[in-house]
């Protein structure tokens, strides 16, 4: 992990945490809530930090395809709440599978590249804003602009990162 990048992440963290316990006026469960999701995110950031970089390329394909028909599924039978249909409902609890693509677009993109990188062609590009275009395309139909703008950013930057010039 790098340690800079670590502190920034830590103090950001507290920030968030401050300003939850102001506007939850000072709510201790809302706090310690808070606190269990940012221990299971920093676990999970370790467990991916020491992961070696082949192993993420093995499951790129075949999280984004996963992710894509989670997404058909939410918009075929997925649950209405607060108007927006966004959650699928899988055995025990609930998902929003658009969360899960806002780690395999990158992946895939960076996966398809990889793949590619010694023969791209203007047909590559297209190829990969495709690959962009149909998970954002299905997560704006829930609605969910937020998380549409999200993946389109990541996926501008793995584009550009690749070589796309402006």
């Amino acid at each position: 992990l790098d340690t800079q990048l670590l502190i920034v992440l830590l103090l950001l963290m507290g920030v968030g945490l401050a300003t939850i316990f102001s506007g939850s006026n000072q709510s201790v469960p809302r706090i310690s809530s808070q606190v269990a999701n940012i221990m299971v995110a920093l676990g999970v950031m370790y467990v991916f930090a020491n992961v070696p970089p082949h192993y993420l390329r093995r499951i790129a394909l075949p999280l984004y395809v996963c992710g894509v028909l989670l997404l058909v599924c939410v918009a075929l039978f997925g649950e209405i709440v607060n108007g927006a249909r966004r959650w699928l409902y899988v055995g025990v609890t609930r998902i929003q599978p658009s969360e899960l693509m806002k780690i395999a677009v990158p992946l895939m993109l960076a996966w398809y590249f990889d793949r590619y990188e010694a023969t791209l062609k203007l047909k590559n590009y297209i190829i990969a804003a495709l690959l962009l275009i149909v998970p954002i395309g299905l997560i704006v139909r829930q609605p969910d602009l937020g998380t549409a703008l999200l993946i389109s950013a990541a996926g501008a930057y793995v584009l550009f990162l690749a070589g796309l010039s402006w």
